[in-house]
């Protein structure tokens, strides 16, 4: 009995493989990846004279085939990042690229050659790891890449600008440390590492993910349980927090904002699973509970309420500044105007564009919908 269902899981498996296979071959290397030659992969999700509609993306629609695709049809893919630095300069990090394959999502199907030892492999191009940082303009034409560095960062996590730098100097944040650059990439400004950084041996290495800058130039990031304060010139300067999940204790910080006409810091705290509040001092002050991965926080441009991406639930929360949560929308799962990896990062642009750094798949661009729902747009936010 044993081997017989053994050999109907392997037959079975082998029709798959192959129907994969014969599949992917057909793919056109012009087809965008956000249409995924899937047939749950429909063109339009939006009412039709009132009627209809899947509502995927909430009072957004989906800009198709934004932005070009790379050389040979390649598309960025794993994407945890998106940044306006201005109207026509869109900073996007990618952890790698991949050729145009009919499975959305990162898992890849082309693996399993490497365990047949078939010497077909050659026909499909492993994930590369190119374009970790890429410039579009608001059409989504590439207009920079800064190739020189694709060595330099194994796993972005964010990349900002700081809204008091008329320089516009471009930091980036990942595995261990925060990297500034000029604003064309040309020059590498200075980088600060875990050496850089004090660290008791009860604490976790430095890993620095979210930032919020400071009028003096400085700026602080968010680091597993620690929030750090560092100088314009990237000294450190000093941090609060510690793990656990008490008031004011940290797990798995992620993102965070600081207010200035407030005085107040929100941070991500995605372990714990909610958002804590902070004054400019670093004191506790309040926590908005149950909230599955908060990933981002971002204040609307009339500080009345603070937007939270969830990553585990690929929704947008939106909160007063009490806490109280006044609406959400966001779809996981496939299709136009669904998000497949979570949002880990999102921004708007001045017409109200939304852009969404879509974790583990693409770069989606979204604009607001006429009969959308007004209380769901993000409108224009704040600056980091």
């Amino acid at each position: 009995m044993f081997r017989f269902s053994l050999l109907l899981l392997l037959t079975g498996s082998f029709l798959i493989f192959v129907s994969l296979n014969l599949q992917s071959q057909t793919v056109q290397t012009t087809n965008h990846p956000q249409q995924f030659n899937f047939e749950i992969g429909y063109e339009q999700i939006e009412p039709v004279n009132g009627k209809g509609g899947s509502g995927l993306s909430g009072p957004y629609s989906p800009v198709r085939g934004w932005p070009e695709t790379l050389d040979g049809g390649r598309f960025l893919s794993d994407v945890p990042s998106v940044h306006i630095a201005s109207p026509d300069r869109i900073i996007v990090g990618a952890r790698r690229t991949k050729d145009p394959w009919p499975i959305p999502y990162t898992w890849d199907a082309r693996s399993i050659y490497k365990y047949l030892a078939d010497d077909r492999t050659g026909i499909y191009r492993r994930p590369k790891s190119s374009h970790k940082i890429t410039v579009y303009n608001g059409n989504g034409k590439m207009i920079e890449y800064w190739d020189q560095w694709d060595e330099m960062f194994e796993s972005i996590q964010f990349i900002r600008t700081s809204p008091y730098d008329p320089e516009g100097h471009v930091y980036v944040t990942g595995r261990g440390k925060v990297t500034k650059f000029s604003r064309d990439g040309k020059l590498l400004i200075y980088v600060i590492e875990p050496k850089d950084v004090p660290t008791t041996t009860s604490q976790a290495t430095f890993f620095p993910e979210g930032m919020t800058f400071l009028e003096d130039g400085g700026f602080w990031t968010v680091s597993s349980e620690r929030v750090i304060r560092f100088s314009k010139e990237g000294k450190y300067l000093s941090e609060f927090g510690k793990r656990g999940n008490g008031p004011g204790e940290l797990n798995g910080a992620h993102d965070i904002f600081f207010d200035k006409i407030g005085g107040r810091m929100y941070v991500a705290d995605r372990n714990n699973h909610r958002i804590q509040v902070f004054d400019e001092k670093g004191n506790y002050l309040d926590q908005w509970p149950n909230i599955v991965a908060p990933a981002e926080v971002r204040m609307t441009e009339d500080r009345k309420f603070l937007w939270v991406a969830d990553i585990f639930t690929a929704k947008f929360l939106k909160f007063d500044l009490e806490g109280r949560l006044q609406t959400s929308w966001g779809t996981w799962g496939f299709g136009p105007g669904a998000i497949t990896g979570g949002i880990h990062d999102f921004t708007t642009d001045n017409e109200g564009n939304l852009y969404i750094a879509d974790h583990s798949n693409v770069i989606q661009k979204f604009r607001p919908r006429e009969d959308g729902e007004p209380e769901q747009l993000l409108g224009r936010l704040l600056p980091y």
